[in-house]
């Protein structure tokens, strides 16, 4: 079919919005191509490890991105084979295993590639310029203590912002005091 020019466009033409200009039968070929492409995701997936399926590193989210990137071309345009699609999920696996092959052998190209660890609380007391670096405000600090059901700062001894993206956390032995992380506004709180 000829693609259709700006005076052929009629308002609440239902094959046009719903189809487009293919043929009906291509939305069984849009079928076809979303459960290969799809296939070829989980494959993809699971040849790149556990991680991808878990919290990801820059370079694994950068690859999910990409992959994402290359399922609509393929299986959604008529003039478009699948073998271009299969190919670039080929290249960013391939690119994804190469970056942490390297990684594995360089510790620099990790931290440059995958980030660094960074301690955001020492001892009870916020690391301004660790929480600075990493863009955390007070607030968002203050928040991913309260879910991990801490009240005041002096109940950490440790608070790292991990490569990933994920935060661990070393509490005190004992009871130790701090300034409070709940909110002014909160009166009275049962933390059982």
């Amino acid at each position: 079919m000829e693609p259709r020019f700006r005076d052929e466009i009629v308002l609440w033409d239902w094959h046009r919005i719903l189809i487009g200009d293919a043929p009906a039968i291509f939305l069984v070929e849009v079928f076809i191509r979303t459960a290969v492409i799809y296939l070829c995701l989980v494959v993809s997936i699971r040849i790149m490890g556990k991680r991808m399926g878990g919290m990801l590193s820059l370079s694994e989210l950068a690859v999910m991105i990409t992959l994402g990137a290359f399922v609509a071309v393929p299986m959604q345009l008529q003039d478009r084979g699948l073998l271009f699609g299969i190919t670039a999920f080929m290249v960013a696996i391939f690119f994804q295993r190469g970056i942490s092959y390297i990684g594995i052998k360089s510790s620099k190209f990790e931290n440059i590639t995958k980030g660094r660890c960074k301690m955001l609380v020492k001892d009870g007391k916020p690391q301004k310029d660790a929480l600075k670096n990493a863009r955390i405000s007070k607030n968002q600090l203050f928040a991913l203590l309260r879910n991990e059901g801490i009240t005041h700062l002096g109940e950490v001894k440790r608070m790292y912002l991990e490569a990933a993206g994920m935060v661990s956390i070393y509490k005190n032995k004992g009871n130790s005091t701090g300034q409070s992380i709940v909110p002014s506004q909160t009166t009275k709180i049962n933390l059982t």
